[in-house]
């Protein structure tokens, strides 16, 4: 993982420890703490003020996909290629659920503004929608013709944007669960 000056856009440091490819990264909120998903089916957690490995998370039997903090930071969602997501405990480091329900692999993950939601977009076509305190599914969103690639929340939550390798975005209204406008215009996934 390569750090970077926005400002200059100078590199500032390389934090290494996986065995195979990086295949996401985030930073919590406060920018202390980023996490990165790698082909070697582990979460590594880095302080970056001092550049050293808080842990690694083990659980996963297959890559890691995705990785997404929870706004308040506490919580860390991963999804990954044997269909399942997992939220993890930033604080110990240990696994809190697994959740289950795609039938491929799990390419992308959010956290909700206030935390409570978590969406999950998946090579089988579907976006859905998950209960973080409890883990239970909420609605299974269909529409787009191809894998769902990436997902982000609007500002205030009530909005929900997949993108596909149909080659379409689909804004969601997460209060019917419904596409309610599909944006065309990109000629590739």
């Amino acid at each position: 993982v390569k750090l970077w000056e926005v400002q200059n856009g100078q590199e500032l440091h390389t934090l290494l420890g996986h065995a195979k490819e990086i295949k996401s990264v985030a930073i919590r909120a406060d920018g202390n703490i980023l996490a990165s998903g790698s082909a070697d089916t582990t979460i590594s957690l880095w302080n970056i003020e001092s550049w050293k490995e808080l842990c690694v998370l083990t659980g996963h039997s297959a890559e890691v996909l995705s990785v997404a903090f929870s706004p308040d930071g506490k919580i860390l969602a991963s999804g990954n290629w044997d269909n399942i997501i997992k939220l993890w405990d930033v604080t110990t480091g240990k696994e809190i659920r697994t959740l289950t329900g795609h039938s491929s692999p799990v390419s992308s993950v959010a956290l909700s503004p206030n935390g409570r939601l978590l969406a999950s977009g998946s090579w089988d076509k579907t976006s859905r929608l998950w209960d973080v305190p409890s883990g239970k599914e909420i609605c299974s969103m269909t529409g787009h013709l191809d894998k769902v690639n990436s997902i982000a929340f609007s500002p205030n939550g009530l909005i929900l944007a997949s993108g596909s390798s149909d080659s379409t975005i689909k804004l969601w209204k997460l209060i019917t669960s419904k596409g309610y406008q599909a944006l065309t215009g990109h000629s590739s996934p």
